[in-house]
């Protein structure tokens, strides 16, 4: 899995990835070289950051190109109409 951060153009083959977290609004990455690279996430929920790390590992293997940028917004997007679910269900709707 190659990810791409429009911010700093950073382009990082995950396959060379040995450990990949979230700490605090950062994704820590260690690859294989004992290169350590830190990217900011912004502003994520803990939830949206589980899902983060749940995508990254479901892909990390495979032959795809992501961009950053574009994946949290997915999470955000899909964690919204989760919730916004759960509150219509909620009222009995």
């Amino acid at each position: 899995m190659i990810l791409v951060c429009r911010k700093d153009r950073a382009i990082l083959d995950l396959n060379h990835a040995i450990v990949i977290r979230i700490v605090e609004d950062y994704i820590d990455i260690d690859f294989t070289n004992w290169v350590n690279r830190r990217i900011r996430v912004g502003e994520l929920s803990d939830k949206e950051k589980d899902s983060l790390l749940a995508f990254i590992a479901m892909y990390k293997n495979k032959e795809a190109v992501f961009v950053l940028d574009d994946v949290i917004r997915k999470i955000k997007r899909d964690h919204d109409t989760t919730t916004r679910s759960n509150e219509k269900v909620g009222r009995g709707v």
